[in-house]
């Protein structure tokens, strides 16, 4: 545990010091940039589609985090474990073969 952080800290510290010295990005832009402006009232109204679209990222967030919270056995394997021989008739044939 204690190598990956350093290494992680080192991987860190190493990606900065290339981005600003072999890089070495223009931040004038940026430095110059009034946030005065940014801050509109009206500029975070959403039209029809940003918003279906915005609903449909937190649906898939939620979708991608169910599992997690979902206990192990909710869909119980419908096959025993000790009947081995018959699965590959069940994938190949459904359930009737088995029944």
């Amino acid at each position: 545990m204690l190598i990956s952080i350093v290494c992680c800290v080192v991987c860190s510290l190493l990606f900065i010091l290339i981005g600003k010295y072999v890089f070495k990005p223009d931040m004038s832009k940026l430095m110059a940039l009034d946030t005065s402006k940014l801050d509109n009232d009206g500029s975070l109204v959403l039209n029809k589609v940003q918003k279906i679209v915005l609903c449909f990222l937190f649906a898939l967030v939620i979708m991608l985090l169910i599992p997690s919270f979902l206990p192990k056995n909710i869909f119980p394997d419908p096959i025993p474990i000790g009947d081995w021989q018959h699965r590959d008739l069940y994938f190949l044939g459904g359930r009737d073969v088995l029944y």
